[in-house]
């Protein structure tokens, strides 16, 4: 009979204390872009260069392409200038700002990436909120 008495406090006690429940936090529609964004630059630098910023190759096109996301210096340039960065072409940092930037800017510009987005693993980039 103890052992009724025990086990009937038990399950009173589980079941009558209130469940803690988690509250994800909110995240707004403009924070989950920014997150996809961050996550398809850093797939687009991975399969442009490694991810290794101090990488400089000579591109296809005979011009030399440098860092992670492996930008042309004239390329790199215009697009700072029209976007009013500023940076170092060399800075795997300033290049992935640079390209979060310019798809903000014009999500066309995933063109200039298009191997890497058509035939290897970064895909599109996310469409902005609207």
């Amino acid at each position: 009979m103890k052992k009724f008495y025990i086990l009937a406090l038990i399950l009173w006690t589980v079941f009558s204390i209130p469940a803690a429940k988690a509250q994800a936090p909110q995240i707004s529609a403009q924070q989950q872009y920014d997150m996809a964004l961050d996550q398809w630059v850093d797939r687009l630098a991975h399969d442009e260069s490694g991810s290794r910023q101090s990488l400089i190759v000579v591109d296809t096109d005979g011009n030399l392409a440098y860092s992670c996301l492996q930008f042309h210096y004239g390329t790199f340039v215009s697009y700072s200038r029209k976007l009013g960065l500023k940076g170092e072409i060399g800075s795997c940092a300033d290049q992935k700002q640079l390209a979060k930037t310019m798809i903000r800017d014009d999500y066309s510009n995933w063109t200039n990436w298009y191997n890497s987005v058509k035939h290897k693993t970064a895909g599109m980039p996310p469409l902005p909120v609207k």
